[in-house]
């Protein structure tokens, strides 16, 4: 499957599986695979936003264990 390949709302697998299919395991795969953490679908909202408001504490979590430095600017 394509990791960046944007639906027409201009979502990705890794939005698609932030917003309608919450399982930190798909997310955790996605990101380690490549999937671009800096998507935004056709409303302007970004992945993070989404994910801040649903997942925060385990994204932390998760940022720290891959060393990602997605959270924190």
């Amino acid at each position: 499957a394509d990791l960046h390949a944007q639906d027409e709302s201009k979502e990705t697998p890794l939005f698609e599986a932030i917003c309608f299919y919450p399982n930190i395991e798909v997310i955790e795969l996605l990101l380690q695979k490549g999937a671009c953490a800096n998507s935004k679908n056709a409303e302007g909202t970004t992945l993070l936003d989404k994910a801040f408001s649903l997942y925060y504490e385990s994204l932390i979590e998760l940022e720290e264990d891959l060393e990602l430095n997605l959270l924190r600017a």
